[in-house]
């Protein structure tokens, strides 16, 4: 055998026992696979849309577990700051809207403020809260931050007591507005932005009580601000 011929067994020997051997046969760079693959990955966004994030994270504000309404005694934390509750009967009842908050107590700290308590506040309302018919009697509640009533984010202060109100809350989409009238002192107001609807069209929303009267709404945007379909990275 010549020297040639044994350094090239030699090195077919070493490749076979150290270098890892193929699994499949590579696809050919043509191939119609090849192809969706590459056409897929130039659909994706190729940049973070933090703009996404940062309204998905504002506007997913924590909601209280939806629930046949119960006695209930709660604590905890979530992003708005700790917080405390207890009720002989609260929750909402998924099916028919219904809910109910009957002597009750609680209160907030963090990026949302407040103190609260009362008799009773009952009402229906939508799963989004955009349509709403609510009433309360001898309740009080004082409150500082930035999640507002109407569900938008922004700032919000006030001192209410009152012996007995209703508020009704109509809406379609992202616009809406709110009547409410109450027999009670004191005042309370908010201004703020959300996306109720998710369309990625910002609603702008201000709401005011003063005395015997409350008025508020919200106004969508006729534009898009962000992509609510698409993903983000902080």
């Amino acid at each position: 055998m010549s020297i040639a011929g044994a350094g090239r067994r030699a090195g077919a020997g070493f490749a076979a026992g150290v270098l890892p051997r193929a699994t499949h046969a590579p696809e050919r760079t043509g191939s119609p696979a090849n192809a969706r693959v590459a056409r897929e990955a130039a659909e994706q966004p190729q940049s973070p849309n933090r703009a996404a994030r940062f309204f998905r994270d504002v506007f997913e504000a924590p909601r209280p577990p939806t629930s046949r309404p119960r006695p209930q005694a709660t604590h905890g934390t979530d992003s708005n700051g700790g917080f405390a509750h207890a009720a002989l009967v609260t929750g909402r009842d998924e099916k028919t809207g219904f809910e109910a908050d009957l002597f009750s107590a609680g209160g907030r700290i963090g990026w949302q403020n407040e103190v609260q308590g009362g008799m009773a506040r009952t009402g229906f309302a939508t799963a989004d809260g955009v349509n709403a018919l609510r009433g309360e009697i001898f309740t009080a509640r004082a409150n500082l931050g930035i999640r507002n009533s109407d569900g938008s984010v922004g700032i919000n202060a006030g001192a209410t007591a009152t012996i007995v109100g209703g508020e009704v809350n109509l809406g379609h989409g992202g616009n809406s507005l709110t009547l409410g009238a109450a027999f009670g002192l004191g005042a309370e107001g908010s201004a703020g932005i959300r996306d109720v609807d998710h369309d990625g069209r910002i609603e702008q929303c201000a709401r005011g009580s003063i005395g015997a009267f409350t008025v508020g709404g919200c106004i969508e945007q006729p534009y898009k601000s962000y992509n609510p379909d698409s993903s983000g990275e902080p």
